[in-house]
């Protein structure tokens, strides 16, 4: 089973889903034949100190919560098909990255200290997961470059202005829109000169 934290990880970064919802994930949320995965539950520690599912980013009134759906780039759902196959728990209902009981994750220990493993034996910083979220984030933006709302819903996140507060600096990255306006410049001189 610890072959799926690699898996784990390479899944946080390419779909920008949450500890939680990764823990909650079971093989019914993904369709492998149209590139898609349902993010609809997060595990949460609830009230009374018990872990949870639930739906993801339950408020007290129940009402801040994005549900959504997201698009697997072909190479995660080549290596999902793969896991699922060698996965002792390969049911619908099983989670993708249970624990070595088959349970979902209740913290984020051991797939943290296996990404700080990776992290030290490629000789590189460690970095929070936070990063691989950012890197979703980056994608997002370099292939929708002008729907907030878009990437918004893709990250989860129930207001546009959270996702313009925390990604401030790429949208407002001047440099960058400099560069998009000449290039655009550049395309429509050749489509006027054919």
């Amino acid at each position: 089973v610890k072959w799926c934290y690699s898996l784990a990880v390479f899944f946080i970064a390419y779909t920008g889903v949450r500890f939680g919802e990764l823990a909650a994930l079971t093989w019914e949320c993904l369709n492998l034949d149209y590139n898609s995965v349902h993010i609809q539950f997060a595990v949460r520690r609830g009230r009374d100190g018990e872990y949870v599912v639930q739906r993801p980013k339950d408020t007290a009134e129940g009402t801040n919560f994005k549900n959504r759906h997201i698009i697997l780039e072909p190479e995660l759902v080549q290596k999902l098909r793969e896991w699922k196959l060698r996965s002792p728990c390969s049911r619908n209902e099983d989670r993708v990255f249970p624990t070595f009981n088959g349970v979902f994750h209740k913290q984020s220990t051991a797939i943290l200290n296996f990404w700080y493993d990776a992290c030290d034996k490629a000789g590189n910083e460690r970095v929070h997961f936070r990063s691989l979220w950012h890197y979703f984030a980056t994608i997002l933006f370099e292939t929708y470059p002008k729907e907030l709302d878009r990437i918004a819903d893709q990250m989860g996140h129930t207001k546009l202005d959270t996702t313009r507060k925390i990604y401030k600096e790429y949208w407002d990255n001047k440099e960058r829109d400099k560069e998009e306006a000449q290039n655009l410049g550049a395309v429509r001189a050749r489509l006027a000169n054919q």
